[in-house]
């Protein structure tokens, strides 16, 4: 596979890790959904369950990928987070996370979670950087 399409690939992972990581520990408490909702219904069994689950399976069990930079896994969370922070500041969208609810929480509140979910994203692309390959079926 071309350098590219790897290191598109692992961007999307951690993507999606970080996706079940904040249905698990933020959605889970923030929403009146429900845990069973948010992983099992519908199309939230896909999103937020089985595209996470197996794509963390398949890189770290079936796939090798060499020079992987752990920066890389923060470039969809910066883009994403720009555009969607910028769009709940213009009041074009509301959330659809509470933590993008700009104008319902302090400053404060937005800078933190900002820097947390960063900090999130980093420590799993080290993570999945770190395992990927490890143990080849």
């Amino acid at each position: 596979m071309p350098s590219w399409f790897k290191s598109f690939r692992y961007i999307a992972i951690v993507s999606t890790t970080l996706t079940l990581i904040i249905v698990l520990t933020v959605l889970s408490w923030t929403t009146d959904l429900g845990l069973y909702h948010l992983l099992f219904h519908e199309s939230m069994l896909y999103h937020h369950t089985l595209c996470p689950v197996l794509a963390i399976i398949s890189f770290v069990f079936l796939e090798r990928y060499e020079n992987l930079h752990a920066i890389q896994g923060l470039y969809f969370t910066a883009i994403y987070g720009i555009i969607m922070i910028s769009l709940n500041a213009l009041k074009i969208v509301e959330g659809p996370y509470p933590f993008l609810l700009v104008h319902n929480q302090p400053i404060i509140h937005s800078i933190i979670w900002t820097a947390l979910i960063f900090a999130i994203t980093y420590a799993i692309s080290l993570i999945l950087k770190k395992v990927n390959g490890k143990v080849i079926i």
